[in-house]
């Protein structure tokens, strides 16, 4: 006989409802596994600082944008093994997203015209795939592990008219192909491998 308790099924949250008006509180309510669906708010953005913290939780749109307003980063992952899909996220100080969970995947995701970075990261196993990243005042994407040796992989993504690097990446495990780099203030794309580059999410 088996005396564990049985396992809890996923969840699909859904944002707005009359339970979740905001991405915020779906992020806040949402267990191991579960997928909040976000779909585009009537009228405009989402205007909100959201912050990721469970583990294995998937967050996705077709269409939606968070906009910060200048008011702090837009979206910060802390959870491990995140999954981020289709959003657009503008108007963020410090950063677009910033990550400091392992193992998370940001797909199809467009930054913009944030004050800093566009995507920073300290993690290790990160892919980011398929974003775009512009008109940052830092460089588009970040990338330091939370250890000496990190891995990565960044591909498809576009990169331009950044302040300062397309991107900035340290570690001894990177996979970087098929980028598109171009009209960034700083280098195209700056590999320190076999380093180990401080990125603070929290500090610009």
């Amino acid at each position: 006989l088996s005396l564990g308790a049985p396992a809890a099924m996923a969840d699909t949250l859904t944002v707005p409802s009359d339970a979740y008006p905001t991405i915020s509180a779906a992020a806040a309510a949402a267990a191991p596994g579960d997928t909040i669906a976000v779909s585009k708010k009537a009228g405009g953005s989402y205007v909100e600082n959201v912050v990721l913290a469970t583990n294995d939780v998937t967050l996705t749109t077709s269409n939606a944008e968070i906009d910060a307003q200048a008011s702090g980063t837009a979206l910060t992952i802390t959870g491990d093994r995140v999954k981020v899909k289709g959003f657009t996220i503008r108007n963020s100080v410090n950063f677009g997203i910033a990550v400091t969970g392992d193992d998370f995947t940001i797909m199809n995701v467009t930054v913009a015209s944030c004050f800093g970075s566009g995507i920073s990261i300290l993690a290790d196993g990160a892919t980011v795939s398929g974003c775009r990243v512009r008109h940052c005042t830092g460089s588009g994407i970040e990338y330091g592990s939370n250890g000496v040796l990190g891995s990565g992989t960044f591909e498809r993504n576009i990169l331009q008219l950044n302040s300062d690097s397309g991107m900035l990446l340290s570690g001894d495990r990177l996979k970087v192909k098929g980028n598109s780099v171009t009209n960034n203030g700083g280098d195209g794309i700056l590999v320190l491998n076999g380093g180990y580059l401080a990125l603070d999410p929290s500090i610009l």
